[in-house]
């Protein structure tokens, strides 16, 4: 540990009537609880995007006569609502790669993760 990060240490626990010990030792505990959130939520996003192709996909596809399956979309209205579908999904993975890489690193190294949440 270095010791402007001991310092702070001392200092936090010190206004919170703890020690250093006892408070870097719940940060590491607290690192798996983030871990699981964060797998938890990359779980649901991926879930998401999923049952959103599905069902675009039953939506816009059509039948061997070459009919729509629905007569609300028409094989010229398919762009959109799978346009719309990719650029969410650009920003709904780009969350998903960020929570994996905190998910990752706070179950596989939670020493490293309590650092990250002190030192700015």
């Amino acid at each position: 540990m270095s010791e402007q990060m001991e310092v702070f240490l001392i200092e936090l626990s010190e206004k919170l009537g703890t020690t250093v010990t006892h408070l870097w030792s719940v940060l590491v505990q607290q690192a798996f609880i983030e871990g699981i959130v964060r797998l938890m939520v990359v779980v649901i996003l991926i879930t998401v995007s999923i049952v959103t192709f599905i069902f675009l996909y039953k939506k816009t596809t059509v039948n061997p006569n070459n009919e729509p399956k629905y007569p609300e979309c028409e094989d010229d209205d398919t762009y959109v609502p799978w346009g719309v579908w990719i650029v969410c999904n650009i920003f709904l993975f780009t969350i998903v790669f960020v929570n994996l890489h905190i998910a990752i690193t706070a179950l596989i190294n939670p020493e490293y993760w309590a650092l990250k949440q002190i030192l700015p």
